[in-house]
């Protein structure tokens, strides 16, 4: 099975080669650099969504011998007016049919949100901010390892997208 990924991110890579390896999904990822067309720091889940679809159906555009594409986008959103972050994984076939998996939104830490409605960028300020809590309690220092890397959001993302995709083949 050839899956092409919408991103050449090593740690995107990693993170869908297990969760493949994991649904005992025998495959082959081929990376590819193709843009998402949504702004470089998604807000709300609607435009993360469009982001991860996108990706998908670029990819799948470059290389149509593929078995089907993936797409992940992860950014902020707010619900019930607190700033979460979220990740969403997409899955274009060959047919063009779209299969989307939400993963857990991760609620981000009271300390950063004045600084995000001042519009620093938030890869670079949660990877500063991980700096700065690693002598705090072991459940910010696990909220913040999350949105550093996002492995269990994309990881649950991805098994949902899967889950649709599976059912419908």
């Amino acid at each position: 099975m050839i899956v092409l990924l919408g991103t050449t991110s090593e740690q995107k890579i990693d993170i869908v080669k297990n969760v493949l390896r994991e649904k005992h999904i025998d495959a082959e990822v081929k990376p590819l650099s193709v843009a998402s067309d949504i702004p470089e720091q998604p807000f709300g889940e609607e435009v993360i969504t469009k982001g991860s679809i996108n990706r998908a159906q670029n990819a799948i555009r470059k290389i149509d011998s593929c078995d089907f594409s993936v797409g992940l986008e992860g950014g902020i959103c707010i619900i019930d007016n607190a700033l979460y972050y979220i990740c969403v994984a997409s899955i274009v076939g060959t047919d063009g049919k779209v299969y989307t998996g939400v993963g857990e939104k991760v609620l981000i830490p009271k300390q950063l949100i004045e600084r995000l409605q001042d519009g620093e960028y938030f890869a670079t300020l949660i990877r500063e901010f991980e700096e700065t809590v690693k002598n705090e309690g072991e459940d910010l220092r696990s909220v913040v390892h999350e949105l550093v890397y996002r492995t269990q959001g994309f990881s649950k993302a991805l098994e949902n997208a899967l889950d649709e995709y599976e059912r419908s083949h």
